[in-house]
């Protein structure tokens, strides 16, 4: 078990911590993101399920694959701090302008902002090699590793904001009485859905990557 002085320096470590409330808004994007994407796409936009699950999920998947070596390159050229912050940001103002304005029942725009935000995410994963290089300057300065200490409150963080976001999208879909079975939805209901999928999420990474672009992290030791 940590020492409480371990986790009151843990606190103190501001780069840690930035990255940290960065993270945390994050996650909740993504789990608003995830909760409504079928819904979005099925009673929003009209698309039917086999192009949601057989063009826009994969288009987006294989597209967070092709861009980690562009993101590594990236990466040490002009560090992660950087080009990270930079593709968070970018990714919210993307879901903010894209997402109300895409036209009903029309894939073909729909696939285009899935490749861009999916090229975005691909530097999702520098966030996390962050952590490693406070850990190592953590390391350098009191001559102990915390790597144990450092990921259980970086996961756990995760964790506790994925699990609030669900609860909330629940409830916001509940008070909205939204019916997941019907085939349409009112206009006032599908304008709440838009907002939340796209404004709420967007405005979310914005956010974190503010945050992200604040923390004071070390260049890494070895590169």
């Amino acid at each position: 078990m940590p020492r409480w002085s371990e986790v009151r320096g843990l606190l103190r470590d501001r780069g840690f911590m930035h990255v940290l409330y960065a993270g945390i808004i994050a996650a909740v994007a993504r789990t608003v993101n995830a909760a409504l994407a079928l819904i979005y796409y099925r009673m929003v936009l009209e698309l039917s399920e086999a192009q949601v699950t057989q063009a826009i999920l994969p288009v987006f998947t294989l597209c967070i694959v092709l861009s980690i070596p562009f993101w590594i390159w990236l990466s040490k050229c002009f560090g992660k701090q950087r080009p990270a912050a930079a593709a968070v940001f970018l990714l919210g103002a993307v879901g903010c302008v894209a997402y109300p304005l895409l036209p009903v029942g029309c894939l073909a725009p729909t696939l285009f902002v899935s490749v861009v935000t999916g090229v975005l995410c691909g530097a999702v994963f520098l966030v996390e090699s962050m952590i490693t290089d406070l850990i190592d300057a953590n390391a350098l300065n009191t001559s102990e590793r915390k790597e144990a200490l450092y990921f259980a409150v970086w996961k756990s963080g995760l964790k506790v904001a994925r699990a609030v976001a669900f609860v909330c999208v629940g409830l916001g879909l509940y008070w909205m009485e939204i019916d997941l079975g019907a085939e349409r939805l009112s206009a006032s209901m599908q304008t709440g859905i838009m907002l939340l999928f796209g404004v709420l999420v967007g405005v979310c990474f914005m956010v974190s990557g503010w945050y992200l672009i604040r923390a004071q992290v070390p260049k890494p030791l070895h590169r």
